[in-house]
């Protein structure tokens, strides 16, 4: 989805370079979540990342089921319904 708005891998890479480390810091893997404010807690949710840390870790760190991990798949999968409706919606009306 954010891929639409940028011509080159270039442009890409000049948004992705300053952003990548609050976002490591947003997915709790620097500071917990439950350290942070409510209000950025819950935005860290949004990002992809949150929830891909909180499911690699356990598995690969802590021999973690799928089971164990639940919570942060739904809310993957829900995130991949959400942009992935979000992107199918912006080429539909795109094609117009």
């Amino acid at each position: 989805m954010l891929g639409k708005l940028f011509n080159s891998g270039d442009d890409a890479l000049k948004i992705l370079l300053p952003t990548s480390v609050p976002l490591v810091f947003l997915a709790g893997f620097a500071w917990p979540l439950q350290s942070m404010p409510g209000w950025l807690s819950a935005l860290a949710w949004f990002s992809p990342a949150t929830c891909a840390m909180h499911i690699f870790v356990p598995i690969n760190q802590m021999g973690a089921s799928l089971e164990d991990v639940f919570g942060p798949l739904a809310k993957l999968m829900a995130l991949l319904a959400l942009y992935g409706g979000l992107n199918i919606w912006s080429g539909a009306n795109s094609a117009r």
